[in-house]
């Protein structure tokens, strides 16, 4: 690769203001979901900080160009406590949720479009295992990712396994 990074974790205050400007840049041109807006992020940290939650960013000359957001996969302890919409599930998924996880997930991640093609985002990749191999994680989930986008032309390259494919529905309103 042709750049020199420095990774650093991000502050809270940085995830909606650092993070979201990436998120945005990132989505710009992504054909099915429009980059969010500032509302829009701030609901969806809100939503993922509902679990545990660790953003890295990649900075070239103190200026991020990558990030990715890694938290631990506990949907199977949501699908087990049914949401938590019994409040005795609400409590042990409370509870569950601080426990260590054997899954992880990528929420999101990307580089920005002027630093593509430069290692980046292997180098995002390499970080989120890392992480992942520190938490004691067993896999990694990444997605959903389009079939035949770049994103999944890079994962594919790099060895990662399709699993699982998602049906997206949307409605004119």
């Amino acid at each position: 690769s042709s750049f020199r990074g420095v990774w650093r974790q991000a502050t809270p205050g940085e995830l909606l203001s650092t993070v979201g400007s990436l998120a945005t840049a990132v989505l710009a041109d992504h054909p099915l979901f429009p980059a969010p807006d500032a509302e829009e992020w701030a609901f969806m940290l809100d939503w993922l900080q509902a679990w545990p939650l660790e953003a890295w960013l990649l900075c070239v000359d103190e200026q991020a160009v990558g990030f990715v957001l890694l938290q631990p996969d506990l949907a199977p302890a949501a699908v087990r406590a049914k949401g938590g919409r019994n409040p005795a599930w609400r409590a042990w998924l409370a509870w569950r949720k601080g426990r260590p996880a054997d899954a992880g997930r990528i929420v999101l991640g990307g580089v920005l479009p002027a630093w593509r093609r430069q290692g980046i985002g292997r180098a995002l990749l390499q970080q989120a295992v890392g992480r992942a191999q520190g938490h004691g994680w067993q896999t990694l989930t990444i997605g959903p990712v389009l079939a035949e986008s770049s994103g999944d032309q890079f994962l594919q390259a790099v060895g990662a396994t399709p699993q699982q494919r998602y049906a997206l529905f949307a409605a004119d309103i």
